[in-house]
């Protein structure tokens, strides 16, 4: 019994060293070619074919190539840049949190009692015209954001996130200053009596 687990320990692990990764190109017409990728780069892809021995390696353009999955790791990534901009607008939707700072500091300016309408319009202003800073993006990949697409995208959408995280937080302010006049008349008449 024991020589039999060995054998198939020893079996299980030399198989392990001999198994190829295998990569998937997902192509814009519909169609998924198990390859090996050799080379990516900025305009195609170098893959060696199935059968490395007779194929050559060929050259694909990047704009026919929608996906490139890794069959080891599970992972897919996007390979076209439209998709790149688009991915990094998706992530920037799930990731971004850097809006907070710039959006509390617009609501407590324009809670000020009375004065808070004309003083919150400044910071309002000047951190929705700005691009988010680069530490505050909060993106999940740093490899990601070398690529020049996915930056844009990601940018952009972080852009648009925090103007409109910072507009309701004004208008939140706005909404808290009739309180004061309730409370400030209430005050009044409660002192009156």
């Amino acid at each position: 019994m024991k020589f039999f687990s060995f054998a198939i320990a020893l079996f299980l692990s030399v198989n392990a060293f001999i198994v190829k990764a295998q990569d998937s190109l997902s192509l814009k017409s519909s169609e998924n070619i198990p390859d090996k990728v050799v080379v990516i780069e900025s305009s195609e892809l170098k893959q060696s074919g199935n059968d490395e021995m007779n194929d050559p390696r060929v050259s694909i353009p990047e704009f026919d190539v929608l996906n490139l999955k890794n069959d080891l790791s599970e992972s897919s990534k996007a390979v076209n840049s439209f998709d790149m901009y688009t991915q990094g607008q998706i992530d920037a939707q799930i990731y971004y949190r850097g809006y907070k700072p710039a959006g509390t500091a617009v609501l407590f300016t324009t809670a000020l009692p009375w004065v808070g309408i004309f003083l919150g319009v400044v910071p309002a202003l000047i951190t929705c015209s700005t691009m988010p800073l680069d530490i505050n993006l909060g993106c999940p990949d740093l490899q990601l954001m070398k690529n020049e697409q996915y930056l844009k995208g990601y940018k952009q959408k972080a852009k648009q996130i925090k103007r409109k995280k910072v507009l309701n937080n004004y208008l939140y302010g706005l909404a808290i200053q009739p309180l004061y006049a309730v409370f400030g008349f209430g005050a009044l008449i409660a002192s009156t009596l």
